[in-house]
């Protein structure tokens, strides 16, 4: 067939007008891309269609769920399942691979839907038991105390819950914010008087703490005073702020919260980020989008962690770059597509846990984190780190890792943390305890979360 009987044919067929220029670009004989898969498929023979592909790209990165919607020159265009277009120059592409079907991410873990094996409920029930233990024999450690209270007034102890209440009631405003702190973690009631004492308070640290209690229980009121505070120049007032009134709702605070990930301030700027997050939506993904575009670097690497937490693909795309190519963030772009079940990135983990490394907390507090990006992707063999860490005279290491299962949920880190909860030391044992509870309960769990990614 000439090109113009091609023409004609593909006029008659009333096909896409992106099939067509692909098939004109074939007809004139530019080199095609190659195409693995599909039975022998041609590139031609996909554009336009609802072919899902995977863009391999020559530096070893892959974009999958894409679907081939236009062929022009030396670029070719993608549509992501979003809508939204990619496009990739022809010699950075190694290959297209046909996919039998949408290559799924990890689905999220639906923590509880299922009811806790007996010897699991067990050792829950051991946490309870714990912190009900400490909480009744602490009462020369306030701040313990409170600590264990929290867990077992969740948990329906109504002394705890009463213990708690009247410490808020107390007219000592720093008791009153911890006993705060452990209501919310108990799942009780706002104290709305103590929020309102403290967001009054002329101590700055006071103050500051009043706007993460108004963000927590969602005190409405606290507005007016909430964009005060985050409209001041320093992060000890406009960090707390930031967050507090993203969960609040508050969408017009956004355009200061890309200003702030662009601060030299780390509290600033990781305030900045959660609270995106926490707002979310598509006005939030499109306006990082174009800031990516704008910045470099660390300020880019964090809008690029704000698009991935949202589950865009551009986020995963341009993390998956940052991962190849800038060597400095490479392990913090590793341990979150590791857990993204991104090959590459969890192999780069593996290698650095193989790696001989000091016993710096440094290096320790990476392999628990590269353990736990391992375990949440899907390799359990990782655990033996936990069990390493868990092994340490070193509390302070053994605290994050207990962290990090309760930030997991995974009801087969239970056994792991058992010895911990009967740990001699209380503060350790409360930290196992949180965590056994928070992996039986997703309530707990969250806000649990909530109280630590709190500025």
């Amino acid at each position: 067939m000439n090109t113009l009987n091609c023409i004609k044919h593909f006029l008659n067929k009333r096909v896409p007008a992106a099939l067509l220029a692909a098939s004109l670009l074939f007809s004139q004989g530019a080199p095609a891309q190659e195409v693995r898969g599909g039975g022998g498929a041609s590139l031609g023979s996909i554009a336009g269609s609802e072919t899902l592909v995977t863009v391999v790209l020559k530096a070893g990165a892959e974009d999958p769920n894409l679907q081939v919607s236009e062929v022009r020159g030396e670029t070719i265009s993608f549509t992501n399942p979003k809508g939204n277009e990619t496009v990739y120059r022809k010699g950075d592409i190694d290959h297209i691979r046909v996919q039998g079907d949408v290559v799924q991410r990890r689905l999220p873990i639906v923590r509880g839907s299922v009811a806790l094996r007996p010897e699991d409920q067990m050792i829950v029930d051991q946490a309870r038991s714990r912190a009900g233990e400490i909480f009744r024999t602490s009462q020369d450690n306030q701040e313990l105390r409170i600590q264990a209270a929290a867990l077992t007034a969740y948990a329906g102890d109504e002394e705890a819950a009463g213990y708690l209440t009247s410490l808020a009631e107390s007219n000592n405003i720093r008791t009153q914010i911890d006993a705060a702190r452990g209501l919310y973690l108990a799942g009780k009631p706002a104290p709305g008087a103590v929020i309102t004492g403290a967001l009054d308070s002329n101590n700055r640290n006071v103050r500051a703490a009043g706007a993460e209690l108004a963000g927590l229980f969602k005190i409405e009121a606290s507005t007016p005073v909430l964009m005060n505070m985050f409209s001041d120049r320093s992060a000890q007032y406009a960090a707390p702020a930031a967050v507090a009134l993203a969960r609040l709702g508050n969408r017009e605070i956004i355009p200061g919260l890309f200003d702030m990930i662009g601060s030299i301030s780390d509290e600033k700027n990781k305030a900045g980020v959660r609270a995106l997050i926490i707002l979310g939506g598509e006005d939030v993904i499109e306006s990082t989008r174009r800031r990516i575009r704008e910045t470099q670097g660390l300020e880019r690497f964090r809008l690029i962690r704000v698009l991935f937490a949202l589950g865009d693909e551009d986020g995963r795309k341009e993390l998956i770059r940052v991962f190849n190519e800038e060597l400095t963030i490479t392990p913090e772009a590793a341990l979150l597509l590791a857990s993204d079940q991104y090959w590459d990135a969890a192999k780069y983990l593996q290698d650095r846990l193989r790696r001989r490394e000091d016993d710096t907390y440094e290096n320790m507090s990476f392999r628990a984190r590269n353990a736990n990006a391992l375990m949440t992707g899907g390799d359990p063999s990782a655990v033996h780190v936990f069990q390493d860490l868990l092994r340490r005279d070193d509390n302070k290491i053994k605290a994050e890792v207990l962290d990090l299962i309760a930030e997991s949920g995974a009801r087969d880190m239970l056994k792991l943390i058992q010895t911990s909860i009967t740990n001699v030391d209380p503060a350790l044992s409360i930290m196992a305890s949180n965590a056994a509870m928070a992996i039986a309960n997703p309530s707990f769990r969250e806000r649990l979360l909530d109280l630590r990614v709190s500025p």
